[in-house]
């Protein structure tokens, strides 16, 4: 039977074994996918059940169909890169519909992605939606911003990437402050969002960004200074919130590790 005398260095072999997987889990969300699965309504037989549909089938259809959603879903599934070029007949007459719609489509679009968060369906719109030509872009850029806000800790480095890649092309300066705090923040996802705030850098003609932190230098670092004892100096306003709840994430891997550490030990003392 396993023994342990030493109460204090049992929890602490506890706690970094529990950090290790923290970081564990951090490194793997930042790899490009797997992407999450789509919501019920959009696992349908896309694109078959598109086949033969054209402008005029979808301008009778209303926003709540399910099949027009599947068609705007192949849209920006579709294309290269953030182009919609080389599409079938039906993506084409789906494409065209969406912009004779303009932002009345908007509403359903971003409860789409709300819905079908870590899909490739969020992260496509957010890159191609400038693409369509007649839809403002201002929910987009806020919805970008909430990802990169309030889903620092859980978004993958291929979404962070595509958030930072709307951002740079019609974003403002408070979105590079923006860009530069998620950087610092999670570290790991750094490389996806580096060349993109370049890039917003130089449209906004502001000073390209120094080189970045690596995660050994922000755990070092810990973004505190000797003026600003809470470390939140240089966070962009209405972030400060976001930086306690990432200390929180923390808190609720450790804690209960910590609680059942200890009544682990108990027990195993009194069997002594």
């Amino acid at each position: 039977m396993f023994r342990c005398n030493n109460f204090p260095v049992f929890i602490v072999a506890c706690t970094i074994a529990a950090l290790a997987c923290v970081a564990r889990a951090e490194k793997i969300k930042d790899h490009a996918g797997p992407y999450r699965p789509y919501s019920p309504e959009l696992q349908g037989r896309w694109p078959k059940d598109l086949v033969g549909l054209d402008e005029a089938a979808f301008a009778q259809m209303s926003l709540d169909d399910v099949i027009l959603k599947r068609a705007y879903l192949s849209v920006f599934l579709s294309g290269v890169g953030g182009k919609f070029q080389g599409l079938e007949p039906e993506i084409s007459a789906a494409l065209a519909d969406m912009r004779r719609r303009g932002d009345t489509v908007t509403p359903m679009l971003l409860k789409l992605m709300d819905e079908n968060q870590e899909t490739r369906l969020e992260a496509s719109v957010l890159v191609k939606i400038p693409e369509v030509g007649s839809i403002q872009l201002g929910p987009y850029l806020d919805y970008a911003r909430r990802v990169l806000r309030e889903r620092t800790h859980t978004m993958s480095g291929s979404l962070a990437g595509c958030a930072a890649t709307l951002l740079a092309a019609h974003g403002t300066k408070e979105d590079a402050e923006l860009l530069k705090w998620v950087m610092q923040t999670r570290p790991y996802v750094a490389d996806a969002v580096t060349r993109e705030l370049d890039e917003l850098n130089r449209r906004l003609g502001l000073p390209k960004t120094s080189p970045r932190r690596t995660p050994k230098d922000h755990a070092t670092t810990g973004g505190a200074t000797s003026g600003n004892p809470q470390g939140t100096e240089g966070k962009p306003s209405g972030l400060v919130g976001v930086v306690q709840q990432a200390a929180t994430h923390w808190l609720f891997w450790v804690l209960p590790v910590l609680g059942a550490a200890g009544l682990l030990w108990l027990v195993l003392r009194k069997r002594k």
